[in-house]
């Protein structure tokens, strides 16, 4: 595989308990990681669902990222992340991405079923 590669992230926030996010210092710990380490390696950061609740948690990581990282975030209703991961990622990624981001919705799925779904979906890394 080529190394040089970029990286797309979707973060699906549907669901999000805001509280989970309350520690000012992993935010801005995270920010100062995503724009300093890994930034030229970001193509772009999709978030999903983006609630108003977690607007706040932009606002605070937002201060902490260069503009070019900032505008590398794009957000997205469910049905347009699923568009953009069709048209932008290959054919088993997208399918991965769209039945993660179903899962979340399912509310008739167990905390085992979901576990299960995760174990079936993550890419898994390359040992160093």
């Amino acid at each position: 595989e080529d190394g040089d590669g970029q990286i797309n992230f979707v973060v699906d926030m549907y669901g999000l308990r805001p509280t989970l996010f309350s520690d000012y210092q992993a935010i801005k710990d995270l920010a100062q990681s995503l724009g300093a380490v890994f930034a030229e390696r970001i193509h772009r950061i999709v978030i999903v669902d983006f609630s108003s609740a977690a607007q706040t948690i932009w606002w605070m990581l937002k201060p902490f990222l260069s503009p070019v990282t900032q505008r590398k975030f794009s957000f997205s209703s469910f049905h347009h992340a699923l568009q953009l991961c069709r048209d932008e990622l290959d054919e088993e990624t997208a399918k991965r991405v769209q039945a993660s981001m179903e899962v979340n919705r399912d509310e008739d799925a167990s905390s085992q079923s979901r576990e299960k779904h995760a174990e079936l979906t993550t890419v898994p890394l390359p040992r160093c």
